[in-house]
């Protein structure tokens, strides 16, 4: 998955004016990307490491090799990854443990950045469902939104990410929640996208993610970016990262689960 990192220096907003402004946004030093995933899905985990790209250049991100990756389970010692091409730091046979706690290790030139993810236990995704968005419309010219159907445990604090996919189509949005009001009930909560359209007879596909707080957090703030910069609102900015050391990305121990319907 790729994440786009801009950092708007400045906004200039000219009424009236005819000549054409391109912000310089190219100043901004490239900067280390680092995503971790230990998944319960899969017993092979995987760091990609690249660097970031300025503002108006092409979404290539340089991968970074020669780094010296690892991950511990709960503490134990830590094992090294296999570097592959691309970036890609594999750990292979290693199966996620849900409440144990993972500690990333990563040193690239000398400097070494950290980070620790606890695997929540897994939520059962049960179905997909859809809410009519607009009821009144020409039966043509309906669109739904997905309602991804589970229920929220009421012993723990837990937090989700959805990705869904329509005809195969990925939508981008950025789409994350937490129990804070929601706790121990069902989720009725439609997956609302801006740019993103379900008809009737299109295949849904629904990959639900249990995420610890601190990985919400993230891409909480990172959702709120949607539309930021110049004529969008907020200037964007990159959000926390859980990794330390000043680095961009994410380390996310999580649960995995998917459904595919059709609308009906």
């Amino acid at each position: 998955m790729k994440i786009i990192y801009s950092t708007i220096l400045a906004a200039v907003l000219l009424l009236g004016c005819k000549k054409d402004i391109k912000l310089d946004l190219n100043q901004s030093a490239s900067q280390i990307v680092i995503e971790g995933i230990v998944s319960d899905k899969s017993t092979t985990q995987t760091i990609t490491i690249s660097k970031s790209v300025n503002f108006y250049e092409n979404n290539i991100y340089p991968a970074v090799t020669g780094a010296v990756v690892t991950i511990s389970d709960n503490g134990a010692t830590p094992v090294v990854a296999t570097e592959l091409p691309g970036g890609i730091y594999q750990n292979q046979g290693m199966a996620a443990v849900y409440g144990h706690t993972y500690y990333m290790s990563v040193t690239i030139a000398g400097i070494t950045y950290t980070a620790k993810s606890t695997m929540p236990y897994p939520v059962t995704l049960n179905d997909i469902t859809f809410y009519n968005n607009n009821p009144g419309a020409k039966p043509d010219k309906l669109e739904y939104s997905a309602i991804p159907k589970f229920d929220d445990p009421i012993l723990y604090q837990n937090s989700y990410k959805f990705v869904q996919y329509d005809n195969g189509l990925k939508d981008n949005t950025v789409i994350v929640r937490n129990d804070n009001v929601t706790n121990g009930i069902t989720n009725e909560e439609p997956i609302f996208s801006r740019d993103f359209k379900i008809h009737k007879s299109d295949v849904i596909t629904v990959e639900m993610y249990c995420i610890d707080p601190n990985v919400y957090h993230y891409f909480f703030l990172l959702s709120t970016q949607a539309g930021s910069g110049p004529g969008g609102g907020t200037t964007p900015t990159n959000p926390e990262s859980n990794i330390s050391g000043g680095v961009l990305g994410y380390f996310s121990a999580q649960t995995y689960q998917t459904k595919t319907v059709t609308v009906p």
